[in-house]
């Protein structure tokens, strides 16, 4: 998935501001978790009314990972399978809908030619199922929202790790190991945003990997 989605973004750049959101005609249609559609219907992420990236990638398989069996509990008590497992860098390609989680202290990339070192800057990450809400991976860089805090949670499931795609195209296995990122919620549950981890090795790393200074 993240090779494919990583070749879509290039050829997208030269269409458009890459922007993943909770509005028509981003890459895919998204929201918090008040907007559990955007968890259990195929449609944002295949109809091209919804997502840019639907011309491109025409299989919803494609956003999922195949270990991922969570499903959501809708308000009926009936269990809808998840249908997307990752997320997307926030500092690439935000339009701005969601800028109360970006700093402007650092650089925003809005196309390829905008990255000093591709591969050392993440693009999508494999996310733990229960913190997956926006479309974008939200990391919250110093002075934003006060502290040291984890917005979204990486995967972790897979030997207490996950795959992390580059801007330059290429995946490597990342393992974690501050605890924090290995919260657990009741199945139909999110696990809460902005954690509080003071001195954070695996913040850090995700702080490195994200955006740099302006």
């Amino acid at each position: 998935m993240r090779a494919r989605v990583g070749t879509t973004i290039g050829s997208e750049s030269r269409e458009c501001n890459a922007a993943w959101g909770h509005a028509a005609y981003r890459q895919v249609l998204g929201g918090y978790h008040a907007f559990p559609q955007a968890f259990t219907n195929s449609l944002f992420l295949t109809d091209r009314k919804y997502a840019l990236f639907a011309p491109y990638l025409a299989t919803r398989q494609t956003y999922q990972c195949p270990s991922d069996k969570t499903t959501i509990v809708t308000d009926h008590g009936k269990p809808i399978p998840q249908v997307r497992s990752y997320a997307m860098n926030l500092y690439i390609g935000n339009d701005g809908s969601i800028n109360d989680r970006i700093s402007n202290q650092y650089r925003i990339y809005r196309k390829a030619t905008d990255f000093d070192s591709p591969s050392d800057v993440f693009l999508f990450q494999d996310t733990t199922p229960q913190s997956l809400c926006t479309p974008a991976f939200i990391v919250l860089m110093p002075g934003v929202m006060g502290g040291d805090q984890i917005f979204h949670i990486p995967a972790t499931h897979h030997n207490r790790g996950g795959v992390v795609s580059f801007a330059d195209g290429h995946s490597a296995a990342r393992r974690w190991f501050d605890h924090k990122l290995f919260a657990n919620s009741p199945v139909g549950t999110r696990i809460q945003h902005n954690l509080s981890s003071p001195g954070s090795a695996d913040l850090k790393w995700l702080r490195d990997h994200t955006t740099t200074k302006k």
